[in-house]
């Protein structure tokens, strides 16, 4: 027989949880959620602190678009998200660069859930896409994109930070700059 309640005890007759879109008040819930899931990957925390997630999260000048999953005043999880662009399909979409759900509340399709509502917003503004990275060694993550029809590819994801980024643009991209 299977157990009505989810992990960490937590009811599945419990409240119905609401998908939305973030506000200013929600800073401190997903301030939280997003240092457990740089935790989690195992990236530096110091970065995205509170005033960090106000700013560029859910301010009036945020670099990302935030949806979070609530029940009550409770934050469960939270997906942030930007435009994209697919050159090989010319294809808009949305890039959803944080998909974090509180440990208590997975399993119960909260972030099944914030998903179809990024796919929504995309769809609504025209896209035909919504994408993502995962860590390969995220088992549990990954079979739930998989059930939800996602496709993967592997793919190197590179960056510039710090030190290598400063020195790059120093350069200017001026043609004819030789590389040092």
């Amino acid at each position: 027989r299977q157990s009505r309640r989810g992990p960490e005890g937590m009811s599945r007759d419990a409240a119905p949880f609401v998908v939305r879109e973030g506000t200013p008040g929600d800073a401190e819930g997903v301030a939280a959620l997003a240092r457990a899931l740089n935790e989690h990957e195992r990236d530096p925390v110091e970065h995205l602190d509170l005033d960090a997630v106000r700013r560029d999260m859910l301010g009036p000048d945020a670099a990302v678009e935030v949806l979070v999953a609530a029940r009550d005043d409770a934050i469960l999880g939270y997906a942030a998200f930007h435009p994209a662009y697919d050159s090989t399909y010319a294809a808009r979409g949305l890039f959803m660069i944080d998909l974090y759900v509180d440990g208590a509340a997975r399993e119960l399709g909260v972030g099944r859930a914030l998903i179809a509502a990024v796919s929504a917003a995309a769809r609504a503004r025209g896209m035909t896409y919504v994408s993502w990275t995962a860590n390969t060694w995220n088992d549990r993550a990954n079979a739930m994109y998989a059930a939800i029809g996602s496709t993967n590819e592997t793919i190197l994801y590179h960056s510039l930070y710090g030190e290598a980024f400063e020195k790059l643009a120093a350069s200017g991209g001026t043609a004819g700059t030789k590389e040092n």
